[in-house]
């Protein structure tokens, strides 16, 4: 049995592995905002920004969740028989709701055009493009399912570095040098993602057969069901303000709100998307009362930690960055930054609080609360978006992750008590706002210098909230030579 320190390592070796490939693949991502900024108007940036969403959520939703399921059952019976049982059922029962889906949506494409984007000549095409893209997805997910549980998280990067690479070369070739529209992003995604996809299958060919198993089928269904009102939701949660901004304000706002929402996900893509990868699979695979009661609290101190550093730095930056990175047009949407980055690093820690009951197969309240959240969102945007516009949909999307916490941290506790330094999570909030306000008065002629006394004014914080997360110099150094001897065996 592992001690709770190596299991502590092990996920952040895990999860350091993700976040490095994530940081390179959203890094080439990042690339593509001045790129958009530069060739594409907002008001047609708006189909992309509602479109995005759609095939989240319904890819979200009709997968039925099975992957977590898969991460479930993957390793009960280590028979490599079994084992095969379990992905050949994933693989097959979502390439016949790829099939089904996509189907559907095609044969209804003119009302759902009509009903779900705003009027514009490439709406249909952009539309169909992206059921394509849909029905690729499906076939990419047991490929990644797989990887994750059997801890390739250098694999999995590198699957998915190669697949954004792809897609930003030719997002570049159809913008920059042929100078097409909008519809052209929807390609460069449908081109890079079949070699990347083909390529994620051939990673578990050895283990895939011609079988399917519906006693297997519906004991994941069982376990499953739950994560689909959660799938359905997150979507909602972080994709339903662009379609109300475009129906209660204007396309306009739509673009200037979502090209700044992607620097409000940067802390979920450096450290919560990685960290949740990571995560799943490790709450199943190492599931005892040790780890509940040890490793889950130390965990969402780090946690606290690395979100509140990055918090920081992005908030105190938030008007600098948007004038580094875009153009006039879209300086106006800095102010959304810092409710975005808490919304997000607010659903890392749901998940962090929760997982005791989520290996315990009680996962019911998990897809419920989320599906609140949801509802509870689109109530507060349709009030909120026509008395504050962007800002109102950014309050909206925060107010809506910090209920999703509180409903798992409270459920949690009261089936699972557990005693979680809550008081100090606190403190590194408080010490966080308390920082982004006072660099808020910092105002100096020269750009540069401006970033730089701003830079300075954080420091104080990231101190104490390093001690506050129970490190020292003493500490920082173990954990780093753990880390490299973990890499060094590998």
């Amino acid at each position: 049995m592992k001690s709770s320190t190596a299991k502590i390592f092990k996920l952040f070796q895990q999860g350091f592995a993700y976040s490095l490939g994530n940081f390179f693949n959203k890094f080439l991502l990042f690339l593509m905002i001045p790129l958009y900024a530069e060739f594409i108007l907002p008001s047609d940036l708006s189909l992309l920004e509602i479109l995005d969403p759609l095939e989240q959520f319904v890819y979200g939703v009709l997968n039925l969740g099975m992957v977590h399921a898969f991460y479930r059952y993957y390793e009960v019976d280590g028979e490599p028989d079994y084992q095969r049982k379990v992905i050949s059922t994933l693989f097959w029962f979502l390439s016949l709701m790829a099939i089904i889906v996509c189907i559907i949506f095609a044969v209804f494409a003119d009302t759902l055009v009509e009903l779900i984007l705003p009027a514009h000549s490439l709406a249909k095409t952009c539309f169909l493009l992206t059921l394509a893209s849909l029905f690729i997805r499906y076939f990419s997910l047991s490929a990644s399912g797989y990887l994750n549980k059997t801890e390739q998280a250098t694999k999995y990067s590198i699957w998915n570095i190669a697949g954004t690479f792809l897609f930003c070369s030719y997002n570049f070739y159809f913008l920059a040098i042929e100078h097409q529209q909008i519809d052209a992003v929807f390609e460069a995604r449908i081109l890079s993602m079949l070699p990347v996809t083909i390529a994620g299958i051939w990673s578990f060919r050895r283990v895939l057969a011609f079988t399917f198993d519906f006693k297997m089928l519906k004991h994941m269904l069982k376990f499953s069901y739950p994560f689909i009102l959660s799938a359905a939701s997150y979507p909602i949660l972080t994709y339903v303000d662009r379609w109300m901004l475009s129906k209660l304000a204007s396309p306009k706002a739509t673009g200037i709100y979502g090209m700044s929402y992607r620097f409000g996900m940067i802390p979920g893509m450096i450290l919560v998307q990685p960290f949740l990868k990571a995560w799943r699979p490790f709450i199943h695979n190492y599931n005892d009362r040790e780890t509940q009661q040890v490793v889950y609290k130390r965990i969402l101190l780090y946690y606290g930690l690395i979100g509140c550093m990055l918090w920081i730095g992005l908030s105190v930056l938030s008007y600098e960055i948007i004038v580094l990175f875009t153009s006039k047009a879209y300086f106006a949407g800095n102010i959304i930054i810092p409710y975005v980055a808490s919304s997000q690093l607010l659903y890392g820690l749901g998940w962090i609080v929760i997982a005791g009951l989520a290996v315990q197969d009680k996962t019911f309240f998990i897809g419920f609360c989320t599906f609140l959240a949801g509802i509870l969102n689109v109530i507060l945007n349709y009030y909120w978006i026509p008395i504050f516009g962007i800002l109102g949909a950014a309050y909206a999307t925060l107010v809506s992750f910090l209920g999703i916490f509180l409903g798992y941290a409270i459920y949690s506790y009261r089936q699972l008590p557990l005693s979680w330094p809550y008081s100090r999570l606190i403190a590194m909030v408080v010490i966080s706002i308390g920082t982004y306000y006072v660099s808020s008065f910092i105002s100096v002629d020269n750009f540069w210098v401006q970033i730089i006394y701003k830079l300075l004014s954080t420091l104080p914080a990231l101190i104490i909230l390093t001690f506050l997360a129970g490190l020292n110099p003493w500490k920082l150094s173990n954990i780093g030579s753990h880390l490299t001897n973990g890499f060094k065996d590998k």
